[in-house]
């Protein structure tokens, strides 16, 4: 019955005419890409990896976000979070069919992507798309987990407004920081926004990516490199596991 579940869902997201029209857009938008590819702005291929990883990231968040609401929709319409009450599996089990049903849903496309990247870009702009597909999938997690305590639609807005303001964070933080009359409340709480809201910005090192730089200076060297190639896996674990566990702590408590 797990195994039943699980295949139900990812099969209904792979089989959703939104996936179709994402992909079209995400082919219209590499084209679009290509077609400026040519253009000189200081850097070569500068313009063309900028481009490529904004419609990358624009679309995966999209494409979760929206993959995520019909997995809530679908549950609503057709009442399966009831299943539980009626069979075998559990509401841990249940929960986990969709998390995971999510997670292997998008993985042939971010390794798609990848892959296309390892042929026209670097490495660390390979790379960074990946960081992408970790945010975007967080994304999905959002509405999932949301989803438990507001209606889907409600879930939605709320996750793409986490994401807005999550990807602002360093900016918020390095503004505070830098602003010597900015006062201890702005300080404290950009330093509170960081810590407690999730934190997109660390999935976000486009500009490092694209330069081919980690760090200003040899001090900075270790905490870039951390910041670029581990901090964000070892942040998406912690994150989902533990929008996981209150989505789960949440679905036991309520009345199905």
């Amino acid at each position: 019955m797990k195994q039943k579940l699980f295949y139900f869902f990812a099969r209904s997201l792979w089989r959703s005419g939104l996936l179709k029209g994402v992909l079209f857009m995400f082919a219209l938008s590499l084209l679009a890409a290509f077609i400026l590819s040519d253009a000189n702005i200081g850097q070569e291929n500068k313009l063309f990896w900028d481009l490529l990883l904004i419609f990358e990231a624009l679309w995966l968040h999209a494409l979760t976000l929206l993959w995520a609401y019909e997995l809530c929709k679908d549950e609503e319409l057709l009442f399966l979070a009831r299943l539980p009450l009626s069979t075998s599996l559990t509401r841990l089990a249940y929960e986990r069919g969709k998390f995971f049903a999510l997670i292997v849903a998008f993985l042939p496309l971010a390794v798609g992507i990848a892959a296309l990247n390892a042929v026209v870009a670097s490495p660390l702009v390979v790379w960074q798309s990946l960081l992408y597909a970790f945010s975007a999938i967080l994304g999905g997690f959002l509405v999932l987990t949301l989803s438990r305590f507001v209606p889907s639609v409600s879930a939605i807005l709320f996750s793409a407004a986490f994401l807005a303001v999550g990807n602002g964070l360093d900016e918020l933080y390095l503004y505070a920081t830098m602003q010597k009359d900015g006062g201890a409340v702005l300080k404290a709480t950009s330093e509170i926004f960081y810590v407690v809201l999730p934190n997109f910005s660390l999935f976000d090192h486009q500009s490092e990516a694209i330069a081919g730089v980690l760090g200003n200076g040899k001090i900075d060297v270790f905490n870039a490199t951390f910041s670029f190639w581990f901090l964000p896996p070892l942040y998406f674990a912690v994150l989902s596991l533990a929008l996981f566990a209150l989505a789960v702590w949440r679905f036991k408590r309520q009345a199905i």
